[in-house]
């Protein structure tokens, strides 16, 4: 009789156990709920808090692409607000933060700490290519902790911007860059940007195709799968795909192919 009275006890304690661990997790998983509809709600709300901030405050890093160190080695950096220019200056070699080995990929940060949101940063190179950088923004950066959303945020800069009318990238890559007759006639879409395979889809070569076409014009059969798709070249009557070609271990050519006709072309060097 003691005995039975022991386990139906024991059964009753375990029973209100699994019950307080059941409703605790319930609870749990209520708050986790409501919090990621609270942090939807906020992320929006914010969003258009820091979208309303007019200065821009901080480094913005900009990376390049495809340069010979060379070609960068010194850079004219200048602001233009209202069509006029407000602020300019020269960069040297010394004041990249990053180099690649091979010198192909550098990055260094915007000499202007303080500017508006709406001004146009341009940026000259020696061979007179122009990178204009604009749509320059704020996003809203909620605070998470071991239990998820806790209420706050503070607002960020955003490290996405257009570049000669590319939007939401963050490099600087040389077959972007336009001479003055060229402004606003010429664009290029890297192949990781997201409109790249939507471009590529509606083109009479798509990738697949061009993809074939450089395997096809390989330059040394050793790299045969070495060749590199950079990304879409559009100009006022013409688009290409651009690539880069093994040669050797050392050495990489550039080539591009027209969309439309699927003609191999060997870049010249510059």
């Amino acid at each position: 009789m003691l005995k039975n009275k022991f386990i139906k006890g024991c059964l009753l304690f375990i029973g209100i156990l699994i019950l307080i661990v059941s409703i605790l997790i319930v609870l749990f998983f209520i708050r986790a709920n409501n919090n990621r509809k609270q942090a939807k709600i906020d992320n929006k709300k914010y969003a258009i808090t820091c979208n309303n901030t007019h200065l821009i405050v901080g480094e913005i890093d900009v990376k390049f692409s495809e340069f010979k160190i060379s070609e960068i080695d010194t850079l004219y950096f200048k602001i233009i607000r209202n069509n006029k220019k407000v602020r300019d200056t020269l960069l040297t070699k010394k004041s990249y933060n990053y180099i690649s080995e091979n010198e192909t990929y550098t990055a260094l940060s915007i000499p202007f700490k303080k500017f508006y949101k709406t001004d146009t940063i341009v940026i000259t190179t020696k061979q007179n290519l122009k990178y204009y950088i604009s749509d320059f923004s704020y996003y809203a950066y909620l605070h998470y902790g071991m239990f998820g959303y806790l209420g706050s945020y503070d607002c960020r800069l955003s490290n996405r911007y257009a570049i000669n009318n590319t939007k939401n990238i963050n490099t600087v890559n040389k077959f972007a860059g336009w001479t003055y007759l060229e402004k606003s006639k010429k664009q290029f879409i890297p192949s990781a940007h997201y409109l790249f395979d939507s471009i590529s889809n509606a083109l009479n070569i798509d990738e697949k195709k061009a993809d074939k076409i450089i395997e096809e014009n390989t330059i040394n059969p050793k790299y045969k799968y070495y060749n590199i798709m950079l990304g879409i070249q559009k100009n006022e009557d013409s688009i290409f795909y651009l690539f880069k070609q093994k040669v050797d271990d050392f050495t990489f050519k550039y080539a591009k192919i027209n969309s439309q006709t699927g003609k191999y072309y060997l870049q010249k060097e510059n």
